[in-house]
């Protein structure tokens, strides 16, 4: 019996890894229900589920292609893959629905469908629209027949990890690894007005999962950094094939006009400067439609 201990502990090991750890689980598969958020108390609970199907009606609203073949559509994955409130800052209440078009199973766009309750009027709310590319060729999004933004160049910058392991051989594994990655980066956003910095918290799950066999990487998911629960930067995590053997690769993605800084073990890595301005760029990855609309603050059930 000694002698069949050590196969049977690879055997079950292996088929742990393999058929109890899928590429996805169901948890990844669905969409975060409203429990799933920490939802101000205050909230009509009926109201705000309204509020979440008219964002997801919004972000079925825009059609994604790349600019150089109209033909390969981007994915909307309907669900949220993300729900947030946030009562921090001077807009009142805000809450929105966070979304991620892919092609071929890898994340492409990541965008917002968001309001909140500071208007003229009241019992109103501004809603507004958000994205960033994921992509490494530009891509063009359309909304009511109309071409409303396109992007002319890659629209992040990849980073290779000093001293991280290499992709383990495993689904599970490699999760792991990424969890751990994210983790050692410090991210914080910088205050204008003094230069003080707020570091932002990690969600510890993924937004997103690479769909297994996705076309540009191994493997990937896309993480969030929150102030509250509400992204101001999204990481993006992906397990590249190289001539030296697969190797992790990352890109921080900006969520917010405010000067942002990603250190590595007590090394700044990345950094992107304050420019209220950025959003008007149309070649720039990173979009924002401010005020796309003001609806009233109750939304009627049908």
């Amino acid at each position: 019996m000694k002698a069949l201990a050590r196969p049977l502990i690879i055997v079950v090991l292996l088929w742990f890894q393999v058929v109890a750890m899928p590429a996805i689980s169901e948890d990844e598969r669905r969409g975060p229900e409203l429990g799933d958020v920490n939802v101000d108390p205050e909230i009509d609970k009926g109201q705000y589920q309204r509020w979440i199907e008219y964002y997801r009606q919004e972000a079925a609203s825009y059609r994604f292609h790349f600019s150089s073949d109209h033909t390969k559509e981007l994915e909307l994955r309907e669900s949220p893959v993300l729900l947030y409130t946030n009562p921090v800052g001077s807009r009142g209440l805000t809450h929105g629905a966070v979304f991620v078009w892919t092609y071929q199973g890898r994340s492409e766009v990541v965008g917002a469908i968001w309001s909140h309750a500071n208007t003229p009027g009241p019992n109103q709310r501004t809603v507004s629209h958000e994205f960033h590319s994921l992509s490494a060729e530009p891509v063009v999004a359309e909304r009511s027949g109309e071409v409303v933004w396109s992007t002319t160049q890659p629209s992040v910058q990849w980073i290779t990890p000093d001293e991280v392991p290499r992709p383990a051989p495993s689904t599970f594994g490699r999760l792991t690894q990424m969890r751990n990655l994210a983790k050692e980066l410090n991210v914080a956003r910088v205050d204008p007005k003094d230069e003080s910095k707020e570091q932002l918290r990690l969600l510890p799950q993924p937004l997103y999962r690479y769909e297994r066999g996705s076309s540009a990487a191994s493997d990937g998911a896309v993480f969030a950094y929150c102030v509250v629960w509400d992204p101001d930067l999204f990481l993006v995590i992906e397990s590249r094939e190289t001539d030296g053997g697969p190797t992790w690769k990352y890109a921080p993605v900006r969520f917010t006009h405010l000067t942002l800084t990603v250190h590595h073990r007590q090394k700044e890595v990345w950094r992107d400067a304050r420019d209220s301005k950025l959003h008007r760029d149309p070649a720039m990855g990173y979009k924002l439609f401010y005020g796309v609309s003001v609806q009233s603050e109750v939304i009627e059930s049908e």
